[in-house]
């Protein structure tokens, strides 16, 4: 199998991702990711929200054009925990909700075990222990998802950031 291969001879892989493109739309995407993750568990997943940075890059101009730029100052921008892009095909709440599950499964104990496991690199390797430490450094993202998501689901400030018109 190819991604044993890719963990035999490479002893540090890390799979980036980015949520909330036009293309995403329902459970495929967090499921085939999640799908992935399981099949390469050596993979350490990097998680990135769609933002666009700068007003004068093609892709932030037409945004802006369709109205979809979130008002988020540009020092406060962060791929991490907050989008700046009006979603195309999930609400924010929906969006949210979704990231915390795969939040969960990508940085669970399970999956810190796994990705240990699978490192072919024995114990001497550093990048065993990296995956370590980057999951519990990771382990914020399921519960401040879920966080989020309950309050683009509750708190009417966060609503009008989300849908574009204020907050």
């Amino acid at each position: 199998d190819h991604l044993n291969m890719v963990e035999r001879y490479i002893p540090y892989v890390q799979a980036n991702f980015v949520w909330g493109l036009d293309q995403d739309a329902g459970d495929e995407p967090f499921t085939l990711t999640r799908g992935f993750l399981d099949r390469a568990p050596a993979a350490f997943p990097s998680h990135n929200l769609f933002t666009a940075y700068g007003d004068s890059a093609p892709l932030s101009v037409r945004l802006g054009l369709e109205g979809r730029l979130l008002n988020v100052p540009f020092p406060l921008q962060d791929t991490s925990s907050i989008h700046n892009v009006r979603l195309r095909n999930y609400s924010a709440a929906e969006f949210y909700g979704r990231m915390a599950g795969l939040a969960r499964h990508c940085y669970s104990p399970a999956a810190v075990l796994r990705r240990f496991d699978r490192n072919p690199h024995r114990w001497s390797s550093a990048a065993r222990w990296m995956n370590v430490a980057r999951s519990i450094g990771e382990s914020w993202r399921g519960p401040y998802y879920a966080r989020m998501k309950r309050l683009f689901e509750s708190d009417e400030e966060m609503q009008r950031f989300a849908s574009g018109s204020g907050g």
